[in-house]
């Protein structure tokens, strides 16, 4: 019983610890540039922090973006111009 609690413990740990790692602050964003229609580059100042993926979302060069949350995570969500949309993928710099 102990080896069967001590291996779920370490498969929820590895569980955990991986869908957090693609989380990050994004309290201090200055800007974002588009790579695809469904991708954009976060920066800080003029460094790149971070790439999201916002697969069922058109984005264009023109459009507004909207960060609903300092701290994200994937499947959390963005405003792109005036539609929720929900980001798949982030990942760090």
């Amino acid at each position: 019983m102990a080896r069967w609690v001590g291996a779920l413990v370490i498969a929820l740990a590895c569980i955990c610890g991986s869908a957090r790692a693609d989380c990050a602050d994004f309290s201090d964003i200055s800007g974002w540039k588009l790579i695809d229609s469904h991708t954009i580059v976060l920066y800080r100042g003029s460094c790149a922090a971070a790439i999201l993926q916002v697969p069922w979302c058109w984005i264009f060069p023109t459009s507004r973006i909207q960060l609903l949350k300092t701290y994200m995570c994937p499947w959390d969500r963005i405003v792109v111009d005036g539609t929720v949309c929900v980001v798949t993928e982030i990942t760090n710099l």
